[in-house]
């Protein structure tokens, strides 16, 4: 191994030979868009809710529109 490579493989940054990764600088880039994660947590919500109260809303209805008459 060579002195070059030594040094450009060790050059005593924290996250270069172990430890935590090297974090690299902002090139002025945005990052790229990434999910939501709550997104999916929204519409399980929503479908468990209707899953409850639909039936229950449906069986409701004879009472709601039922007139003695």
């Amino acid at each position: 191994m060579s002195a070059a490579s030594a040094s450009a493989s060790d050059d005593g940054k924290p996250g270069a030979a172990g430890g935590r990764p090297s974090v690299e600088p902002f090139d002025g880039q945005a990052a790229p868009a990434s999910p939501d994660p709550g997104d999916g947590v929204a519409r399980w919500w929503l479908l468990s809710m209707l899953a409850v109260l639909l039936p229950a809303a449906l069986a409701a209805l004879p009472r709601l529109t039922h007139r003695p008459g």
